[in-house]
């Protein structure tokens, strides 16, 4: 399942598991603890991963 949400200044993807980037399955996240629980993200480096392999394979629609 898969979920995203545009905001403004922020674009949030909601996925279950696993989570792949390419041919990658990710599996060592970040975690944030927020007053609401805890988020489970992606680290900084997949994230780039991420946003690189959708530019690439033509499937990132942000500017």
């Amino acid at each position: 399942m898969r979920i995203a949400v545009h905001h403004r200044k922020y674009y949030d993807e909601l996925v279950g598991p696993p989570v792949p980037i390419g041919d990658e399955v990710i599996t060592k996240f970040g975690r944030l603890q927020t007053r609401f629980g805890v988020l489970t993200l992606l680290t900084p480096h997949d994230c780039v991963k991420a946003r690189l392999a959708a530019h690439l394979h033509g499937k990132d629609t942000r500017p």
